[in-house]
């Protein structure tokens, strides 16, 4: 299964990105950026983060091999 790793802020592109992914059976994980997870969004896996914690954003892609 292909996996897509997306930093997301607000808005309906992170959402619109997501439904792609699970209409075309695509594991999608999400790190959300100063903001709290989107409702509509059920990915595998997502986190929230501050934008100064890029290391801990490279490690999450990482283990997840996104």
């Amino acid at each position: 299964m292909k996996k897509l790793g997306i930093i997301a802020g607000q808005g309906e592109l992170p959402y619109k990105i997501y439904e792609y992914c699970y209409n075309n059976n695509i594991e999608c994980y999400i790190v959300y950026i100063n903001t709290e997870n989107n409702p509509k969004i059920h990915a595998k896996k997502s986190v929230n983060y501050k934008i100064g914690e890029v290391g801990k954003i490279l490690k999450f892609f990482q283990q997840n091999k996104c």
